[in-house]
């Protein structure tokens, strides 16, 4: 199992391969290559049911469960709550709560998707205390201190950093420095084009924030790490 070091570049959520020997990915699998597929590959991945496409698995439970004991399943995701797109919210809860149980159940962290969703999460982070890594945060200043009073809710910022005037920005200005992550996710970006932008806005230089986001890691991975 490969896990990254203090001089890696650790991109905790993309869909890509990494784009040189300095970037540690977590690569979002989807439940689309069969679990003997999953062990080969030479990089760690999250596996887990997209919001958008909860119709197409009858047994979600099962099925993720069958991927949790490879050595390389670091954490199930991405999974959430779409309020724009995707099928019914009610039946999207309903597959998002099973995904949890298997996460508790198997002691892995999940990469969640929200969109539109913060506040219907809140009432999972009561009943499970995993840590849950909110992908590609987009929220205001309000709901980040909402979120950072759940001690396992940590917070990956992507693109959204390179946009002075969004949300991403603002926040990532007052997250905890122990609290969040950076992340290519699907954007035409290399990871180092992250790291440089969140060094410039945090005035810290790429050697101390690497260090924050391996500690970061270690925290929320710490049951994985040898």
């Amino acid at each position: 199992m490969i896990f990254p070091t203090k001089e890696h570049f650790i991109n905790i959520h993309t869909h890509k391969k990494a784009f040189s020997p300095q970037e540690w990915i977590l690569r979002n699998a989807f439940l689309v290559l069969k679990p003997q597929e999953l062990n080969v590959l030479n990089y760690s991945v999250s596996v887990g049911l997209h919001p958008w496409f909860v119709t197409e698995v009858k047994d979600v439970s099962n099925k993720l469960a069958s991927y949790l004991k490879i050595e390389n399943v670091f954490a199930i995701g991405e999974i959430g709550l779409d309020r724009v797109n995707g099928p019914d919210l009610e039946l999207q809860k309903q597959v998002f709560q099973k995904q949890l149980a298997i996460a508790e159940a198997y002691q892995k962290p999940v990469i969640i998707h929200a969109v539109k969703a913060y506040a219907d999460i809140i009432p999972y982070l009561k009943r499970f205390k995993m840590p849950f890594i909110l992908h590609g945060f987009n929220g205001n200043l309000q709901q980040l201190k909402q979120l950072i009073s759940y001690p396992q809710v940590y917070f990956s910022f992507g693109k959204d950093l390179l946009k002075p005037d969004c949300k991403a920005y603002q926040a990532f200005q007052e997250v905890p420095a122990n609290r969040f992550f950076l992340e290519t996710d699907t954007a035409p970006l290399q990871i180092q084009e992250i790291y440089h932008q969140a060094a410039k806005i945090r005035k810290i230089d790429i050697a101390q924030l690497k260090k924050q986001v391996f500690y970061n890691f270690e925290a929320v991975f710490k049951r994985l790490i040898p």
